[in-house]
């Protein structure tokens, strides 16, 4: 039985007399006979079956203690009664009230019918000992049939319908903390207020990032509870809103106790069943991080875009600089020392000097240049840099550098690791606007053991610390030091010290940093000693005597191309020339005799510099190539020759360093044999 059926009731009563009248009233037994029933209405009409209520269902108990474990058990059957009917009078044992006063303590539901004498209790009494209830009818002895019928009926649908009631109550307080629990984990702040402004309701993430309870705002308007500013942002836009009757958007800026956030704000008015408003809804989405991703995003274009034009000047300037070192070489040697131009080109030298260096720079920022790790000894690289950490510093500054008792030999490349120095020495200058000091200290530890960014440096690790006496680094920005697109402190056009890191971490070093505001700034560079013995340079290879070599040149820049064409010719050698890749092959095809060293640029129109290497090893394979390039040798190869065939020069090079890499290359050449003209296919 569905407790929306619910016809259960409860009688007690000491009499048993009573118990056989309300059985008699509310349950009467279905004794027609179904058969006869059937048969009379089909002679003379009517219905057929039987039309007697049902009644309702009689439990019995005469004592009040009886009757409460009578509802208990039913209770736990889950049929429970939805009435009882309570005699007043009931000794010995609980009376009447006291029953009631038990039952309803642990069934406040249940309906009751107290049938008394006014005589057994009064008004007052009953008043004062079960209060005022609408769950309680008072039926005077000796009672009237019909008025028991009519109050068993109204008083058991009323528990049916308060019964529902409760249900549906708590499916509806059950939807609400759903719902609740949604719009808690949705990831937008979402709040509710009536048209007086007030709080109506509001999710978790709006208490998070506003910093307050839903206790604290509930029934208040923001102005009444947030900061001017806050609370004048979140009523912004709400006469427009309710005015046109339609959903508002947009983007604002927002002072939220954490800092400020971009947010899209979106809001709308909510109507009743009368089709007017009554709230206003607002949704707002937090567009920082999105915000901050398209910035790095368009950042990490442009510096795209940045890292080819500059790898493009880079190398076009490294062309017209390799004219501009050679034509000085040239003059150079044709002056006597103490010619009046002489210090003329020499400043053209130091000026050319500076530009190459610039020339560098630009094509490590083009990421086309290449770390090449070599032994080098760490003193020497301080001391040559202690004039430009001078310049970079400023003079309000004081530069302590270490003088090293003995070579420190670590593991890298010169120019990076004085680049690494400046950078660190640009953060140190921004951090002490005011003037201080800028201390550098080298622990090597060959041997001990260690860890990155601790007391002592890794086994096998010399420790660079540098440390200043600035006024320290902001929590933001030491968080973010590192970062690519990082506008705080140092670094290559906003790239921060990101580059500074990824340069140390491939020479197989760590830095690490530590800062606090107030208390200076400390960098640790930690860089592998020196595991191998320094390499043995030999002197350059003398010109060979056993004949003239043969020198194909192909370079598409002019300036360059004569340039080499008149060293290499001065150097005795002879010398084939083509304008770029193409004409240079058909120079080869033309020529009768053998091709003895090929000095192409890297990059050239119709035919670079690695495709014409390759067709000319396949009619000359003792064949040597030296590469040109602005680039770096890892850009400018970009193929594999057979071992030792393969020597490189990077623009801008003196007359000198071409002279000495044509030597080598034709030394290791003439080691396969004398320089005699080859057979057919040699």
């Amino acid at each position: 039985m569905s407790l929306g059926d619910n016809r259960r009731i409860l009688i007690i009563d000491d009499n048993e007399a009573i118990h056989q009248d309300l059985a008699k009233l509310l349950a009467p037994q279905a004794t027609v006979d179904r058969t006869l029933e059937r048969s009379r209405g089909a002679l003379f009409g009517g219905p057929s079956g039987p039309v007697r209520d049902p009644g309702y269902e009689l439990t019995y108990a005469h004592q009040g203690r009886e009757a409460l474990d009578l509802a208990r058990a039913a209770a736990q059957a889950g049929q429970p009664f939805a009435l009882a009917i309570i005699d007043g009078r009931m000794p010995p044992g609980w009376d009447g009230l006291t029953t009631i006063q038990h039952l309803w303590r642990e069934f406040p539901d249940l309906q009751i019918i107290l049938c008394t004498a006014f005589a057994d209790h009064s008004w007052e009494d009953i008043t004062r000992r079960l209060g005022h209830s609408d769950s309680l009818l008072i039926v005077k002895k000796p009672f009237d049939p019909l008025e028991i019928r009519q109050a068993v009926c109204a008083l058991s649908r009323k528990w049916q319908l308060t019964r529902d009631s409760t249900l549906r109550l708590e499916e509806l307080r059950k939807a609400q903390r759903q719902v609740q629990s949604i719009i808690d984990y949705a990831p937008s702040l979402i709040c509710l207020r009536g048209l007086d402004g007030r709080f109506l309701l509001v999710n978790g993430g709006f208490c998070h990032r506003f910093g307050v309870t839903r206790e604290s705002i509930f029934g208040r308007t923001p102005a009444q509870c947030m900061p001017a500013l806050l609370g004048e942002a979140l009523m912004h836009k709400d006469t427009d809103t309710l005015a046109g009757g339609r959903t508002q958007e947009w983007e604002m800026d927002l002072p939220f106790p954490g800092g400020e956030r971009t947010m899209l704000i979106t809001k709308f008015p909510l109507y009743g069943l009368d089709g007017a408003p009554y709230a206003i809804a607002a949704v707002m989405t937090d567009l920082s991080r999105r915000k901050a991703q398209e910035e790095h995003d368009r950042h990490r274009v442009t510096m795209a875009a940045l890292w080819r034009l500059s790898g493009t000047l880079a190398h076009d300037f490294n062309n017209l600089l390799t004219a501009i070192v050679g034509h000085h070489d040239l003059a150079i040697r044709k002056l006597e020392p103490d010619h009046p131009v002489r210090r003329q080109l020499d400043e053209i030298g130091k000026a050319a000097e500076a530009a190459t260096g610039l020339a560098a720079r630009l094509l490590r920022f083009s990421r086309r240049s290449t770390t090449t790790i070599h032994p080098c000894d760490l003193g020497i690289i301080l001391n040559e840099q202690r004039t430009a950490l001078e310049e970079i510093l400023g003079p309000d500054v004081v530069l302590d550098l270490p003088d090293l008792p003995a070579p420190v030999e670590v593991m890298g490349d010169g120019e990076q690791l004085a680049l690494v120095l400046q950078d660190l020495a640009t953060v140190a200058r921004e951090t002490m606007p005011d003037g201080g000091r800028w201390s550098v200290t080298v622990t090597p530890a060959k041997g001990t053991a260690g860890a990155p960014g601790g007391q002592a440096p890794q086994a096998g690790h010399v420790e660079i610390v540098l440390k200043d006496t600035g006024r320290g680094l902001a929590p933001d920005a030491l968080a973010t030091l590192f970062d690519p697109v990082n506008s705080h402190v140092g670094g290559l056009i906003g790239m921060g010290l990101a580059g500074t890191k990824a340069v140390v971490h491939h020479l197989g070093g760590q830095i690490t940093v530590a800062s606090r505001p107030g208390m200076g700034t400390t960098f640790q560079v930690q860089l592998p000693l020196c595991d191998r013995p320094a390499e043995v340079v030999h002197p350059p290879v003398s010109a060979p005597s056993g004949g003239r070599p043969t020198v194909l040149v192909a370079e598409d820049e002019e300036a360059v191309r004569e340039l080499i064409v008149q060293v290499l010719r001065d150097d005795g050698y002879d010398v084939l020339v083509g304008t770029d890749g193409q004409e240079a092959l058909g120079a080869a095809w033309a020529h009768p005799g053998s091709i003895d060293l090929l000095v192409t640029d890297a990059i050239m129109p119709r035919l670079g510099g690695a495709a014409l290497a390759d067709r000319l090893l396949s009619r000359h394979p003792r064949l040597r190539v030296v590469f040109m390039s602005g680039y770096t040798e890892s850009q400018a190869i970009r193929h594999q020759l057979p071992e030792g065939h393969a020597f490189f020069v990077q623009k801008p090079f003196t007359m000198a360093d071409l002279s000495r890499t044509v030597r080598s290359a034709l030394a290791v050449r003439m080691a396969l044999g004398s320089w005699t003209t080859p057979s057919p296919g040699g």
